[in-house]
């Protein structure tokens, strides 16, 4: 494409009426260019709001309908740039050659303009996109993205409230509240795992609409509280737990509960909550406890979970009859090393045995264990202990 007939984006997007109208005159064929994305200047008229632009362009005989390279139409666009005016002429003037709603148009990825415009953090764009609905949608596949998801998920991964409350009381919509995607996620675990302070609103808002949603498991056995804990969503954990009443005692496909994520990245905050909630010290389907995985990377994580009620710490063995000293050796935790020495000193088993030869159970969230080397836990702590001394010296 010559650089003057790519100058077609830029008027229609930028440029005055009769400044498009000149470059049209000037270059007919750049008309019907398209940019690296297949856009036609009509499309880039959308990211703008450039409404009067948009009208001429038509009357050059674009179409509204004409996809990129990913199937979506200038409505996807409008709807991704919020321009109001655009939007409002497309729902206005625009029929689609299957007689879909334009609302309801999916790109290949199944999204529709519902969807992206329940991204958007208040629902000022939703809201004028549902309202063009005069009847209910009947088939629930229009409203699915290929993976299955709602608008309702795209609101929550967003922490969009305002869109999330419009899409849940939106008669024509009729979306489910708990509705699962490929991956068995309800919108309620997409928002449980986000970082970002609204999100507590937006779990109490789906929560409390659909409260037996919250045992429900992802495909990898996962609760809304295991994602929480997983994404160290401290507010949500406390949400979960205190105002919505999460079950706890719920395992993943490993068998582990959300105390064990919070072990294994030794979150003395989760640990605490989940601890005064009744959760124990268990051990999963590799026979690890969550004691273990804190031994390797917070000794005060271990302390907690170790702590007896009459305040002592008794140490546990996992499958392999591997002790928490044994994995706190290995990773290097010197912390957790010179606090089990203190409190629960090794056995002379544990000091003499060479270390075991196969790695322990993958971590949680890390690559799979090295093997170890095969030296005596006790010699490789007081090399590490030695080492650490030395620095502080």
């Amino acid at each position: 494409m010559m650089r003057e007939e790519n100058e077609i984006f830029y008027y229609a997007a930028e440029g005055s009426v009769s400044d498009l109208e000149k470059h049209i005159k000037k270059y007919p064929s750049s008309l019907h260019s398209k940019d690296h994305r297949n856009r036609t200047p009509l499309a880039h008229t959308a990211l703008t709001d450039k409404e009067k632009n948009a009208q001429l362009l038509l009357k050059k005989g674009l179409s509204w309908w004409d996809e990129d390279s990913n199937g979506g139409t200038a409505i996807h666009w409008a709807t991704k740039c919020a321009s109001i005016r655009v939007i409002r002429m497309i729902l206005q003037n625009g029929k689609t050659p299957t007689g879909i709603p334009p609302c309801l148009l999916k790109d290949k990825d199944g999204v529709t303009p519902i969807h992206i415009a329940s991204r958007r953090p208040n629902d000022k764009v939703l809201k004028i996109l549902v309202e063009t609905l005069k009847e209910k949608v009947t088939k629930e596949e229009l409203l699915l993205d290929t993976k299955g998801r709602s608008p309702i998920h795209y609101a929550a991964a967003s922490c969009s409230y305002e869109c999330c409350q419009l899409l849940i009381d939106s008669e024509n919509l009729n979306l489910l509240v708990d509705q699962k995607d490929v991956y068995m996620q309800s919108p309620l675990m997409c928002a449980a795992g986000v970082r970002l302070p609204q999100a507590v609103n937006v779990v109490l808002l789906l929560g409390k609409r659909k409260p037996p949603a919250l045992p429900h498991r992802t495909i990898d056995g996962q609760t809304a509280l295991h994602l929480a804990v997983a994404a160290d969503n401290i507010p949500v954990v406390d949400a979960l737990l205190n105002e919505l009443g999460a079950p706890i005692h719920v395992h993943d496909n490993d068998y582990r509960t959300p105390l064990h994520y919070a072990a294994d990245m030794g979150n003395l905050n989760a640990i605490e909550k989940l601890t005064a909630k009744g959760l124990k010290n268990t051990k999963d389907r590799f026979n690890v406890s969550c004691a273990h995985y804190a031994a390797q990377n917070s000794g005060k994580a271990m302390a907690l979970l170790l702590k007896t009620p009459t305040g002592t710490y008794r140490e546990v063995k996992d499958g392999e009859n591997r002790s928490c000293f044994m994995w706190a050796v290995v990773a290097g935790n010197i912390d957790a090393i010179e606090f089990l020495l203190q409190n629960c000193p090794p056995s002379r088993h544990e000091i003499l045995a060479p270390a075991p030869v196969l790695a322990p159970p993958a971590p949680i969230f890390a690559a799979p264990a090295p093997v170890v080397p095969a030296y005596a836990p006790f010699a490789r702590a007081a090399v590490f202990i030695g080492a650490n001394k030395a620095k502080k010296n």
